[in-house]
């Protein structure tokens, strides 16, 4: 743990974000289902957008945790952080993970965030597009890491006897395109970025750069940022973090920026 908070400071110093302190408050209820978030607050004057971290774990593990230092990172560098869990499957099948995300959503704009951005990693990525991309639920830009686009074709182009079966209990009879974030691509929606590694054999590529090519079509702004040797720990590796992070971080100053 020591090591990983290390990493962090260091990240911090060299991306030239402000070290402001802050504040955690653990295992606030946001909404009715009884799930929880983490909520990481700078203290002084903090930036108007709030970063809602999204965990990955095929839709049926993970916990808030996981992207904990990332939303500890964000909060020293002025934005408000929050890292949230959801239902999982199978108990819990398509779409309440997704009606949890938006949940948390409306709960930071009633705490007074001004511009949200989701940030999912993952099956929390297919979360972070899937609700961005909803026109009920409107935020201010979308981050996405290693996240399916499209299950029925993710289901298909891999191999893991898991990951089939994820997608056949997270949507236990549900229409696949209605879970897909790939067809909820509109125009006029929020800026996005993409995260991939170019060696992810869990979830391919490809699934990163269909959205991308149908984003731009679609006139939506769009990043798209191959991780180069990396595969499906993408955000576990600290040589990869630091590619994600040092295109990240100026992403989000701009899109809180745009709010000013």
């Amino acid at each position: 743990m020591k090591r990983i908070c290390t990493f962090f400071l260091i990240c911090l110093l060299v991306l030239q974000m402000p070290a402001f302190a802050q504040t955690r408050q653990k295992d606030i209820v946001y909404g009715a289902t009884d799930q929880t978030l983490d909520l990481y607050t700078p203290e002084g004057d903090s930036r108007k957008t709030a970063l809602l971290f999204i965990h990955g774990g095929g839709f049926r593990e993970g916990d808030k945790s996981q992207l904990a230092g990332f939303a500890k990172l964000y909060a020293q560098g002025g934005f408000v952080s929050a890292t949230m869990n959801y239902r999982l499957a199978p108990a819990f099948p398509y779409p309440a993970a997704e009606d949890d995300v938006k949940s948390a959503v409306r709960w930071l704009k009633a705490r007074g965030a001004e511009r949200i951005v989701l940030i999912g990693y993952s099956a929390g990525g297919t979360l972070a597009l899937a609700v961005g991309f909803s026109e009920d639920t409107p935020v201010d830009a979308i981050v996405s890491v290693a996240a399916a686009a499209e299950l029925d074709s993710w289901a298909a182009s891999v191999t893991y006897a898991q990951a089939k079966a994820d997608v056949a209990n997270y949507l236990q009879g549900a229409s696949s395109k209605d879970a897909s974030p790939l067809y909820r691509v509109r125009a006029g929606g929020p800026p996005v970025f993409l995260f991939h590694g170019d060696k992810d054999r869990l979830v391919p590529i490809a699934q990163s750069v269909i959205p991308a090519e149908k984003l731009k079509a679609e006139n939506v702004p769009v990043l798209f940022r191959v991780v180069p040797k990396a595969g499906h720990d993408v955000l576990l590796k600290r040589k990869h973090i630091k590619i994600v992070l040092k295109d990240l971080t100026p992403f989000l100053a701009a899109v809180d920026a745009e709010g000013q």
